[in-house]
């Protein structure tokens, strides 16, 4: 999954130049179709665009989730957490549609809760 990742991000930085181009348009025609049905690839994707988006919205709000500034809310950073997630969830179901904004959102503030609790691992749910 990940070498697909890298032949992909090479393709792209040469323009299908140099080695690439050796190749020839159906080998990275295949590589891209593998790499983009590939479940594992989709996953790890997923979780690495996450992550970036997490991580810029944490730096933006200067990690108010785990650490909040409480000028109005007195609340603690895990009960303001629950209460992001509890509207998040609301807003979700009382939306007409599913926004892939809302589920970003909520996946975020379902990370923020794991790390506020110190779950930074998941190993003991391996079998």
């Amino acid at each position: 999954m990940y070498q697909y990742k890298l032949i992909l991000e090479d393709m792209s930085k040469c323009g299908g130049s140099c080695a690439c181009k050796e190749r020839g348009d159906d080998y990275f025609d295949t590589v891209r179709k593998e790499y983009t049905s590939d479940p594992s690839a989709q996953i790890s994707e997923a979780f690495d665009n996450l992550k970036d988006l997490l991580l810029y919205k944490n730096g933006k709000y200067g990690n108010s989730g785990i650490e909040p500034i409480n000028v109005f809310s007195k609340a603690s950073a895990e009960t303001g957490l629950l209460q992001r997630i509890d509207d998040k969830i609301a807003r979700i179901k009382n939306s007409p549609e599913l926004r892939k904004n809302d589920i970003a959102d909520l996946t975020g503030y379902l990370v923020l809760l794991c790390v506020k609790n110190g779950w930074t691992t998941f190993d003991e749910f391996k079998d």
